[in-house]
């Protein structure tokens, strides 16, 4: 708020989580004093751990879904009343990996295509209400955060705010070259 609009507040919530998905929309509803939610936005997301879709545990595969596909689905179902009243708009972060197959992130891309599909349904069937549906695809983006926990402890050495160090041989060359820093995009 020292930033931003005096309006602006902020919930954390785990969306793994229906009772706090449910403590949230509780405490919007109460500050909207029976207005509408202008936008719901679901952006939370989880790589998971970059591999061979063969060698991915089950778990794996099961939590890049409860975050990233089922975690954005019962935000939207949650929220929609809310979105119903201003007429409002669901904004749903996907990724270019839920479009097109990039190896070693079969959990990842197959929940994000998920998410993907799962926006293009809602734009169908909830224009009638006049609400507004998008997907955003960004492509992927190094930062100190790209690599789960998990792999860094694959390879404890590794500075987690340094370079890749040993990333180039966890993951495939073929994604990283599709890949971009930050700093990248700022080149003019």
């Amino acid at each position: 708020q020292r930033t931003c609009s005096p309006r602006l507040s902020v919930l954390q919530m785990d969306i793994t989580k229906p009772v706090q998905i449910k403590d949230a929309y509780s405490k919007v509803a109460a500050m909207l004093q029976d207005r509408g939610l202008w936008a719901v936005i679901n952006n939370a997301g989880v790589l998971g751990f970059p591999t061979d879709g063969e060698l991915l545990l089950m778990t794996d595969y099961k939590q890049c879904m409860a975050v990233n596909f089922f975690g954005t689905v019962e935000v939207t179902k949650t929220f929609l009343p809310l979105l119903r009243k201003s007429k409002g708009r669901l904004v749903n972060v996907s990724s270019m990996g839920g479009g097109a197959p990039m190896e070693r992130l079969a959990s990842y891309g197959s929940s994000k295509a998920a998410v993907t599909m799962f926006s293009s349904v809602m734009r169908l069937e909830l224009s009638k209400w006049g609400i507004k549906v998008a997907s955003i695809q960004p492509g992927g983006f190094l930062t100190s955060r790209f690599l789960s926990p998990r792999t860094c402890d694959v390879h404890p050495g590794r500075n987690p705010e340094g370079p890749l160090g040993l990333t180039e041989h966890t993951l495939n060359p073929s994604l990283l070259s599709k890949m971009s820093t930050a700093r990248d995009q700022l080149k003019w």
